[in-house]
């Protein structure tokens, strides 16, 4: 029996078991025409009688409330799970909704869809058993729930705390506040403020050097690489004065939400855009833990674990 925790999010779907973390692009498109085009290494798989393009770019469906209900979120996660675990292997899964649509008639909704056997591409996927949380909420459990030699349990010291879960995603970051012991669920949210926020300060400043507008993912690939191209130079892109700013704007927008960040004992930053936070902005214990973004993932997998 192979434990697994998935996380789908908006820029990747993020894998964690026992011997393995991988992500995966979250993309998925159904190939309508057979063109006899290659798409360079991107897979094309089946599921439920059509065939699907993963991995070329994002997927704008991603963002729709009832994502998790579509053929595209099956493709995602079977398609991550055939990647990962073996053929005919049997999977205890986990996995989550985003906290906004995470209530317990759409977690037990999504629980019966996964449970079973599934078909993608020439490799059948069984699962037996499925746990559905709020997706930040596993972040919480990854920071809680710790390893003693070979067994998984919840640390003492850290459950006493008062912990403050941003998870920053690509457009958004959810909330989850955790009271020593107690999951405060009225206090868990979404705020409209994300990655993507950060990359349109990004562009602002580019085009005062009059780059052409671009697509917020073509900026994200212009801060991975360090530098843009305008008029035939490189211009060198520094983050720090963004970064500065964009932090402050998510302290701000925390502190009108009525958080109270100078209550928390530990801030618990995690998800893709964990890594670029200015922590000072916090005035509090920031922790960051290796591979922020794979925390949910690996939240998951130790929730398996200790059940």
């Amino acid at each position: 029996m192979r434990k697994v925790g998935v996380d789908v999010g908006y820029g990747w779907t993020k894998v964690y078991t026992s011997d393995a973390m991988k992500k995966l692009r979250s993309s998925v498109h159904p190939v309508f025409v057979e063109t006899g085009l290659q798409f360079s290494s991107a897979p094309i798989v089946e599921h439920g009688g059509r065939r699907y393009l993963i991995g070329t770019h994002r997927s704008v469906d991603l963002r729709r409330s009832d994502f998790w209900k579509s053929d595209y979120f099956m493709v995602l996660l079977l398609h991550s799970l055939s990647e990962t675990v073996k053929e005919r292997e049997e999977v205890l899964l986990a996995t989550g909704l985003p906290v906004s649509y995470s209530t317990p008639q759409a977690r037990e909704e999504l629980k019966e869809r996964l449970t079973g056997k599934h078909r993608i591409g020439d490799t059948y996927v069984f699962i037996k058993d499925v746990v559905v949380t709020a997706q930040s909420l596993a972040s919480l459990l990854d920071y809680l729930i710790v390893r003693k030699g070979t067994k998984f349990e919840v640390d003492r010291k850290r459950r006493e705390e008062k912990v403050l879960v941003v998870d920053i995603g690509f457009y958004t970051a959810d909330i989850v506040p955790y009271e020593r012991e107690v999951l405060v669920e009225e206090g868990m949210r979404t705020i409209e403020l994300g990655v993507s926020h950060l990359y349109e300060l990004v562009l602002q400043e580019l085009q005062t050097k009059e780059h052409p507008a671009v697509p917020l993912t073509e900026v994200e690939e212009i801060v991975r690489r360090g530098y843009a191209v305008i008029r035939g130079e490189k211009v060198p892109v520094d983050l720090t004065p963004h970064k500065q700013v964009w932090s402050e704007r998510l302290a701000s927008i925390l502190t009108a939400h009525e958080v109270e960040l100078s209550t928390y004992d530990t801030i618990l930053v995690v998800g893709g855009g964990a890594t670029l936070v200015d922590e000072s902005v916090f005035g509090r214990k920031v922790v960051i833990p290796t591979s922020p973004e794979f925390a949910n993932a690996r939240g998951y997998y130790k929730l398996l674990e200790v059940r």
